[in-house]
């Protein structure tokens, strides 16, 4: 490893590009640690220390404890299950906050059934989908030409909501969709079944008669997985469209509107 080294600093040359850590920088301390080992050994423990640094300073100010070199995950010492530590990994590899996550955790608990929670683990799990600045998440729907839902149900009681005389729900940019929760239904067993779905970008597009459309859903209305498609379709009880979609959103986190 090049390096320059004086009392104001060092200079690292990574990839053979300069890069400068004043004396008074966290990460100064940790960089001459790594440089008294042999010399084979240097940059993968600066390497290590540059990623641990960037997340100990990610982190601070918030409940999560994270281990870099297992990409373990705590909350006020609790541990996170595999898909939510990513996206916290993924939040500090992008320099986002990560207590956009605190309040979906916070959400997740307001979901008063057990197997909904982690079914909704293995969703996550399939693509990584963003998360809103108000602890939701984004998925996709796709829809009729005129905005409605591919199929309906008469049976399904809509709480918000407009419904046409076969039971499908319009779905225009910026309506609320709320149905009574014990009309969706909670087996996972159960592939097509009752209930509003939202998807991942390719599920949803199976459906798509014209239209695709973002909706934030709160994690807390989130009620089954069901265990075909790859865990990439979920059965809710309430969503907001954000707005009409061409393509896949590829970011972690994105803001209220989507």
């Amino acid at each position: 490893m090049k390096y320059i080294i004086n009392q104001t600093g060092i200079v690292l040359f990574m990839n053979n590009k300069p890069q400068k850590f004043i004396s008074s920088d966290p990460k100064y301390a940790a960089i001459i640690t790594a440089l008294r080992l042999p010399s084979d050994q240097q940059e993968a423990a600066i390497d290590k220390a540059l990623q641990e640094a960037d997340v100990n300073r990610n982190i601070k100010q918030s409940g999560f404890s994270v281990n870099a070199s297992t990409r373990e995950v705590s909350y006020y010492g609790e541990l996170l299950p595999a898909p939510l530590a990513q996206k916290v990994f993924s939040l500090i590899e992008q320099n986002l906050p990560v207590t956009l996550l605190e309040k979906f955790w916070d959400n997740l608990k307001q979901n008063p059934s057990y197997n909904s929670v982690r079914e909704l683990y293995d969703f996550l799990s399939y693509k990584e989908l963003p998360i809103t600045e108000d602890g939701c998440f984004l998925a996709y729907r796709g829809l009729r030409d005129n905005f409605y839902s591919a199929t309906g149900n008469l049976e399904t009681k809509v709480l918000q909501g407009t419904v046409n005389s076969k039971g499908q729900i319009y779905n225009g940019v910026g309506e609320h969709i709320e149905v009574q929760r014990n009309c969706v239904d909670d087996d996972r067993n159960n592939s097509c079944s009752f209930g509003v779905h939202a998807g991942s970008w390719d599920y949803a597009r199976d459906w798509s008669q014209g239209k695709m459309v973002v909706v934030k859903i709160n994690p807390k209305d989130v009620v089954s997985v069901p265990s075909d498609y790859d865990c990439q379709k979920l059965r809710c009880c309430a969503y907001t469209v954000v707005s009409e979609v061409e393509c896949e959103i590829l970011a972690s986190a994105t803001d209220d509107n989507g």
